[in-house]
C-alpha cells in the first residue's frame, strides 16, 4: 500500500492540470504559505511525466496540499484516492450512430453533468460541425452511416461549448490533448470524467487513414480510432473503467489503455465547473 500511495501521489502532482488548464485564479505565494503550511515534504517531478516538464514542486499532507507551478502560482488539490468510480451512464451508439462514437461519448459526459434527457443523436445533429478533410475541428463524413470517419478533441470540445452556451451553462469544455495519462486520472479523481480517444476493442493502432496539421501539431487518424469516457480507475488492480459506446461499461488494463491512448496522439477533453472566484475555486477542489 505504501508503494501505491507513493506512486499515486507522484502521479497526482505530475498531473496538476486541473487548475492550470482551466485558467483558474492563482494564489500569491504569501497566501499559500499562510494557508497551506501542512508540514508536508517537497517532491519533484521527472521531466516528461506531464505537459509541465520542469520545476513543479509541491507539499502534501493526508488531506491534500498546495502545489507550486513554475510561474510561482499555487494550486490546492486533493490527493488521489486508490479507487474512484464516477456515475457515467452507458449509451450504445448503434444502431443510430454506427460511426458516431465521439458524439455519443460527449452525450454520456453531458448526462453525467445532469443533461440526462439529451437524446443520443442531438449532439451529432445540432452541435457538431462537418468538413470533408478536417477531422480535427469537424466531423468528416456522416456519423449516421457506416462510412463516417470521426472528429478529434478540439472539434468535440467546440461542440460541447456550443451546447453549454446554448443551455446557459457556466461550465466550460476543455481540450486536454497532450495531457499525460496520469493527468487524466487526476481529472477523474477530482470528479471530472474525461472523453478519451483510444481504439475499438483495445486494438493496436495500425494504418493511418489521414493526416491533418492544426495549430502546430500533426494529427493522425487511425482506422481503429474509437472514443469513450474514462470514468474510473483502480490503482491496486492497475485497471481503468470506461463507458464505451460499443462495449458498454467495461474495465480495461490501465497500462495497455494508457499505451494506446499515447499512440493515438493523447487526445482527450473534459467539462469543468471552475469559477474565477478564488473562494469557490478552493471549495470545489477541497470538497
Amino acid at each position: 500500500m505504501a508503494k501505491i500511495r507513493k506512486r499515486l501521489r507522484a502521479a497526482f502532482y505530475a498531473a496538476v492540470l486541473t487548475a492550470a488548464l482551466a485558467g483558474a485564479a492563482t494564489v500569491r505565494g504569501e497566501e499559500a504559505a499562510q494557508q497551506g503550511g501542512n508540514g508536508g515534504a517537497e517532491i519533484s517531478v521527472d521531466p516528461g511525466d506531464s505537459w509541465m516538464e520542469s520545476g513543479l514542486i509541491g507539499s502534501y499532507g493526508e488531506n491534500g496540499g498546495w502545489v507550486r507551478d513554475t510561474d510561482g502560482s499555487y494550486f490546492y488539490l486533493r490527493p488521489m484516492e486508490d479507487y474512484t468510480v464516477l456515475a457515467v451512464p452507458s449509451i450504445m451508439q448503434n444502431p443510430e450512430l454506427p460511426t458516431g462514437c465521439e458524439s455519443v461519448a460527449l452525450t454520456m459526459l453531458l448526462h453525467y453533468w445532469g443533461y440526462d434527457t439529451l437524446g443520443k443523436s442531438e449532439i451529432a445533429d445540432k452541435y457538431l460541425t462537418y468538413d470533408t478533410t478536417n477531422f480535427v475541428t469537424s466531423f468528416v463524413g456522416d456519423p449516421h452511416t457506416e462510412n463516417g470517419a470521426g472528429i478529434f478533441a478540439p472539434g468535440l470540445t467546440g461542440a460541447a461549448n456550443r451546447f453549454l452556451k446554448d443551455k446557459g451553462d457556466s461550465r466550460v469544455a476543455r481540450d486536454l490533448t497532450g495531457t499525460s495519462f496520469a493527468g487524466l486520472l487526476a481529472y477523474v479523481s477530482q470528479g471530472d470524467p474525461v472523453v478519451v480517444w483510444n481504439t475499438v476493442n483495445m486494438q493496436e493502432p495500425g494504418e493511418v487513414n489521414a493526416h491533418y496539421y492544426y495549430q502546430g501539431k500533426t494529427y493522425n487518424f487511425y482506422k481503429e480510432e474509437h472514443c469513450m469516457v474514462l470514468c474510473g480507475y483502480d490503482l491496486a488492480q492497475r485497471r481503468v473503467l470506461v463507458s464505451d459506446p460499443q462495449a458498454g461499461l467495461i474495465w480495461r488494463n490501465m497500462d495497455a489503455f494508457a499505451s494506446i491512448y499515447k499512440k493515438m496522439g493523447s487526445n482527450a477533453m473534459t467539462i469543468q465547473e471552475f469559477t474565477a472566484n478564488y473562494q469557490n475555486f478552493l471549495f470545489l477542489l477541497q470538497g
